[in-house]
């Protein structure tokens, strides 16, 4: 099996992007509907608690699609590598109930 999977190639590609910049999605977990302006501020908070330990957080923030129908946020470290510690350590994290997904951003 030569060159692996599609999951290989994804992280691949993961690995050549060199940023301090991550998004972090499935916020919503299966509710199909934005956060409110309540539980932004409260996601946001848990958010800070759950990445700030890994290193200084230069932009954090959590917005609702043009939709309504899902969340994400947008978090930058003043390095590129806390950013990949970030995803090796909080890549399925859960966040109140939620497992979320980190990756750098594109």
């Amino acid at each position: 099996d030569k060159g692996g999977g599609l999951e290989d190639q994804q992280q691949q590609q993961q690995d050549d992007i060199h940023t301090s910049k991550l998004f972090v999605t499935n916020m919503d977990g299966n509710v199909h509907r934005g956060l409110s302006v309540v539980e932004i501020e409260l996601l946001e908070q848990e958010l800070k608690k759950l990445f700030e330990p890994v290193g200084a957080i230069r932009r954090l923030a959590v917005k609702r699609s043009k939709d309504n129908r899902y969340s994400f946020a947008f978090l930058e470290y003043e390095t590129e590598e806390q950013a990949e510690q970030a995803i090796k350590q909080l890549d399925q994290a859960e966040v109140l109930g939620k497992k979320l997904k980190v990756y750098k951003e594109r």
